[in-house]
């Protein structure tokens, strides 16, 4: 077995890369709606996609200039820019009532069916997110998920980047025991 890696992530090891399939965790697996509710509620109907698309941007800038802040700080930051620009008052108590409901998300309609068809076929499932493992996990296993992937990978245990960035791709990749695929070449 590889060093560091469980029983687990050792079995993905042995496999070609074209057998081992990559799932983006939040938004495209896990529905995000009551996180949703909860934003609009803070600060207007369009202030989740404004949450989300800030979210995404500051992690960005972090990978791009080096510097790694964790995606639950960027989440709280987030929204604490644009509760500020709407002239809302948001603290812990805001922040508490979005982490319950992103602690609460359930998976896409078809993500079971879809997950269980790719598994037949043959493809081995990774789960890989830019939140902490242990909510990423939670919310998988919460959601009745956390079984269908092979594996399941944060970012945030390399420290070297997002999900957005190829270090962190890169980084991400060695926790699970593959080598990084050959991209940005």
């Amino acid at each position: 077995m590889l060093r560091g890696c469980t029983e687990r992530q050792h079995a993905l090891s042995s496999l070609s890369g074209n057998r081992v399939l990559y799932f983006d965790i939040n938004e495209t697996t896990l529905d995000l709606a009551p996180a949703e509710e909860v934003i609009n509620s803070l600060v207007g109907p369009d202030g989740y996609q404004l949450w989300f698309d800030r979210l995404i941007q500051m992690s960005m800038v972090c990978s791009h200039t080096g510097h790694y802040d964790g995606f639950g700080a960027l989440a709280a930051s987030s929204l604490s820019a644009i509760c500020e620009s709407r002239g809302v008052e948001a603290g812990g108590q805001e922040w508490g009532r979005l982490k319950a409901a992103l602690d609460g998300v359930q998976g896409h309609a078809d993500v079971t069916p879809g997950l269980d068809a790719l598994k037949k076929q043959g493809f081995s499932l990774v789960a890989f997110s830019n939140s902490p493992l242990q909510g990423l996990e939670a919310q998988l296993k919460q959601a009745g998920l956390y079984e269908k992937y092979d594996a399941v990978v944060s970012v945030d245990g390399v420290k070297a980047g997002h999900i957005q960035h190829i270090q962190g791709l890169r980084g991400a990749w060695g926790l699970i025991c593959l080598p990084a695929p050959p991209f940005g070449k």
